[in-house]
């Protein structure tokens, strides 16, 4: 007699709790990997340049950017070289606006493997988060080696970084995701997501300082998520004394736009399939 267990996935037409949906995540969570390896192979497969735009392309715009805002506008009135205060809102702003591109059109660009295989359809836009983190590791670096060259001194603040690298990709990974639940029927959203994101970064302190605002609506620009934990970003390393009071009223912003994202995604699971 063979008792042999086997490893069957019974799909069903009832929604999934919340348990049972993470435990499919956990099962599939090989998926991940296997997506991203894919994305990057296909990415770089077709550039001349490979790996090398990867590194010479974000070197090129924070050099744009240092002298555009940092020289001819004259807009560093910070006490450490402009160079860095680009960098780190390079950095985030990349983290960011990647995740939302990417994830926003995740389901669409992925839709022969949607309707031919049974997994939960979250795992596509996770495997972008892997994607985005390995495309800015260099950048990173690069930041890092600048920020020891100028002797910029670190402190104990420094423990507060993972919290806010945290903080932007689950704000990318959830506006992602809400339009890509959105996208599977109203596929216009798809198309007005590249304006959303070139306008709001201006609405966000990455290449140029807060203080240019007028002083009523300052306070204001940290209800935007990215600002906020931007804000905390640059303090942890030292390039900033002080987080706003309002960067609270942006985290706990984020945390909404996740949760009411994730509900709907879950949700919305049960017709991709049938719409995409």
């Amino acid at each position: 007699m063979l008792n042999k267990k086997e490893n069957i996935q019974i799909i069903s037409s009832e929604q999934d709790s919340l348990r049972e949906y993470f435990l499919k995540i956990f099962r599939n969570r090989f998926l991940i990997q296997t997506f991203s390896k894919r994305d990057l192979k296909i990415k770089y497969a077709q550039m001349w340049l490979g790996l090398g735009w990867t590194i010479g392309s974000p070197l090129i715009s924070v050099a744009i950017y240092t002298l555009f805002f940092g020289y001819f506008l004259h807009l560093n009135t910070f006490k450490y070289p402009y160079l860095l205060y680009i960098l780190s809102g390079l950095i985030a702003w990349n983290i960011f606006s990647q995740l939302y591109t990417n994830i926003s059109s995740s389901l669409l660009s992925n839709r022969d493997i949607i309707t031919k295989m049974a997994f939960p359809k979250i795992i596509i836009p996770l495997s972008k988060v892997l994607n985005v983190l390995i495309e800015n590791v260099f950048l990173f670096v690069f930041f890092i080696v600048a920020f020891a060259l100028f002797y910029v001194p670190l402190s104990w603040k420094i423990i507060v970084f993972p919290f806010a690298l945290l903080g932007l990709i689950l704000t990318g990974f959830s506006i992602g995701l809400l339009l890509a639940a959105l996208s599977i029927k109203k596929r216009d959203v798809s198309l007005a997501a590249p304006n959303l994101i070139n306008m709001s970064v201006w609405v966000t302190p990455v290449f140029f300082p807060v203080s240019i605002i007028p002083q009523a609506f300052q306070n204001y620009i940290y209800i935007n998520p990215v600002a906020a934990y931007l804000d905390i970003f640059r303090w942890s390393f030292g390039l900033i004394d002080d987080i706003n009071h309002f960067s609270a009223i942006g985290i706990l912003l984020s945390c909404v736009i996740f949760l009411t994202s994730f509900l709907l995604f879950k949700k919305s699971e049960d017709f991709i399939v049938e719409y995409i």
